[in-house]
């Protein structure tokens, strides 16, 4: 999906996009479903994975792009497509290393 969310971002050309990543909160259909097995949140190299191909897949004329909220594993902010490399790489890098160390921890991840 993050191939298709790219696609219409780049046919939106927004001057702003915030990226968050899915919170399975207690309490919850999708904690039930989480609970029953029907429902799994990738994992975090996942989730980021994903962002970096909307990053990599998205063309931007001149966007604010932040993936700061709380919920994120990574805080992110840049201008697209000026930062696009530099944000790519540094995508590249913690993918590559999966060092959790400069990730948000779970308990600092709140809504």
């Amino acid at each position: 999906h993050a191939s298709n969310t790219a696609s219409l971002l780049t046919a939106m050309d927004p001057p702003f996009v915030g990226a968050l990543t899915t919170t399975v909160v207690p309490h919850t259909p999708l904690y039930d479903q989480q609970a029953s097995g029907a429902f799994t949140l990738p994992s975090k190299f996942d989730l980021l994975h994903e962002l970096r191909v909307l990053v990599a897949e998205s063309d931007f004329t001149n966007c604010r792009f932040s993936s700061n909220h709380a919920s994120n594993y990574l805080p992110l902010r840049s201008t697209l497509p000026q930062d696009k490399e530099k944000l790519l790489s540094l995508l590249d890098n913690v993918l590559e290393t999966r060092d959790e160390g400069v990730l948000k921890p779970e308990y600092l991840r709140g809504l």
